[in-house]
C-alpha cells in the first residue's frame, strides 16, 4: 500500500482522483540552522577537473536552512476542510556542507556553507506519507558529509500536521499525483537561486552544481521519484529538469487506469535507478518494488534486498544494520552517477554490503522475493 503512517481502510483507492489530478497538473502547469558534526569525505574543489586528482579528505558539519517556494500556477487542497486554494506552498528543508563546528542550534543560526570546496551536487528529496525531512536526517546528514547538498520539500497535504489534521486518514495520500511536480518546481526554484535569476533562498547562491541533480524518496516519497523520473503519463512527465540519478527506497508505481499502456515502460532517457527493498516489508510489499524495477526500461539499475527489515528503520537509523548498508550504497551510487560522473560504473563491484543483510544486484530483472499481503499497521514497527 506504499504508506508509511496512513490508517482506515487500506483497501482505499487513489485511483479516481488520478485523471482529475493529474489534469489540473497540465493545466495549472527561513531559517533553522543545524549541525552535526562529519566525518571525513573526499570532494572536487574544482568541478571541470577529474574527482581522483582533485578530491580533500574534509570533516564536514551538516546544516540545514529552510526556503519557502509558492508555485502560484497549481493549487492546493486542504483535505481535513475540503477547501482548495490557489497557489502550492513548499516549504524545502536544505541540507548542506559546512566547516563550522558542531554547535547547539540556538547558537549556529548564520554559519556559512563551505562555499569554496563547491558547487555541490544536490539530492532532491521526498517524504513518506504522514512524516517530514527531519526524520530522515541520519540519511540526510550522511549525504551531506560525503559531499551533497540536499533539498527535501515538506509536501503541503501529505506531511505529519497535514495528516493529524485530517484526523490520520488516507484521503490525503491522493494529493500523491501531485507531488511529482512539487520536486520539480522545488528543483527550478533552487536552480534559479543557485545562478541569481532569483533571490528568494540566498543560501544556495553558487552552491549548486545544476548539472549533477539526483532524485531520492523513501515510501510515498518514492513513488513520487517514480512517477517524475519514469512515469511517462501526460502531465507527469512535463519536466523541465534533467535528473542524473534516481532512489527509489520502498516505493511502487502509482496506478494506472486498466486497459492503457504500462506507463513506466515507455519513457525513454531515464537516469540511472536504484531500488531498495526489504524482503519482510508489508507496509510496501516486496513485490510492488519488484515490478516498479522491471518495468522500468533502463540499462543501468540496481536492486538492494534488504533481508529483513520493517518499512521504515532503514531509512531512519532505527535499524542500525540496515542503515548502514543503505547509507553506504545510496551514497555510492550517487557518488558514481554525480559526483564522478562515471556512468557505466558498476555499483555491484563498488558498494560494500554486508552480505549477512543484503544483496545487491543489476540487470534486466528484479531477484525473485515471495510476495507479501499488504499490512498497513506494520508501517509503524520499529519507528
Amino acid at each position: 500500500m506504499n504508506r508509511t503512517r496512513a490508517q482506515g481502510d487500506p483497501e482505499k483507492s487513489r485511483r479516481g482522483l488520478r485523471p482529475l489530478l493529474v489534469l489540473a497538473a497540465v493545466i495549472c502547469v527561513a531559517v533553522a540552522v543545524i549541525f552535526v558534526r562529519g566525518t571525513t569525505a573526499s570532494l572536487r574543489t574544482d568541478p571541470h577537473t577529474a574527482r581522483s586528482e582533485t578530491s580533500q579528505e574534509l570533516g564536514f558539519s551538516v546544516g540545514l536552512s529552510r526556503c519557502t517556494f509558492v508555485d502560484e500556477s497549481r493549487f492546493e487542497e486542504n483535505y481535513a476542510t475540503g477547501s482548495i486554494t490557489r497557489g502550492r506552498t513548499l516549504v524545502t528543508e536544505i541540507y548542506y556542507p559546512t566547516l563550522s563546528p558542531q554547535q547547539d542550534a540556538l547558537d549556529s543560526v548564520g554559519a556559512n556553507p563551505a562555499r569554496r570546496h563547491g558547487p555541490y551536487p544536490m539530492i532532491v528529496f521526498g517524504h513518506g506519507y504522514g512524516l517530514t525531512p527531519s526524520v530522515y536526517a541520519p540519511l540526510l546528514n550522511a549525504w551531506v558529509k560525503a559531499g551533497f547538498v540536499v533539498a527535501a520539500p515538506i509536501f503541503p497535504d501529505t506531511n505529519t500536521e497535514a495528516v493529524a489534521e485530517d484526523h490520520d486518514s488516507s484521503e490525503p495520500e491522493n494529493d500523491d499525483v501531485n507531488q511529482p511536480l512539487d520536486m520539480a518546481f522545488v528543483t527550478e526554484q533552487i536552480e534559479a537561486n543557485d545562478s541569481g535569476a532569483s533571490s528568494n533562498c540566498p543560501l544556495v547562491h553558487g552552491l549548486i552544481d545544476a548539472k549533477e541533480i539526483g532524485l531520492a524518496g523513501q515510501s510515498d516519497g518514492g513513488t513520487t521519484v517514480g512517477m517524475l523520473a519514469y512515469d511517462s503519463t501526460p502531465g507527469l512527465s512535463l519536466k523541465k529538469v534533467h535528473y542524473q540519478a534516481a532512489a527509489i527506497l520502498s516505493g511502487a508505481e502509482w496506478p494506472w487506469p486498466k486497459g492503457t499502456p504500462d506507463p513506466y515502460g515507455a519513457e525513454q532517457g531515464s537516469p540511472p535507478l536504484l531500488v531498495v527493498q526489504s524482503a519482510t516489508d508489508q507496509c510496501n510489499p516486496p513485490q510492488s518494488s519488484t515490478q516498479l524495477y522491471n518495468d522500468i526500461q533502463e540499462e543501468q539499475k540496481w536492486f538492494l534486498e534488504i533481508f529483513q527489515a520493517n518499512h521504515l528503520p532503514p531509512y531512519v537509523g532505527t535499524d542500525p544494520a540496515a542503515f548502514d548498508v543503505v547509507a553506504e550504497v545510496t551514497t555510492d551510487f550517487f557518488r558514481l552517477e554525480l559526483q564522478d560522473g562515471a556512468t557505466g560504473a558498476s555499483l555491484v563491484a563498488e558498494a560494500d554490503v554486508d552480505r549477512s543483510i543484503a544483496h545487491l544486484s543489476s540487470g534486466e530483472r528484479a531477484p525473485a522475493i515471495a510476495p507479501l499481503s499488504d499490512d498497513i499497521a506494520s508501517c509503524y514497527l520499529g519507528e
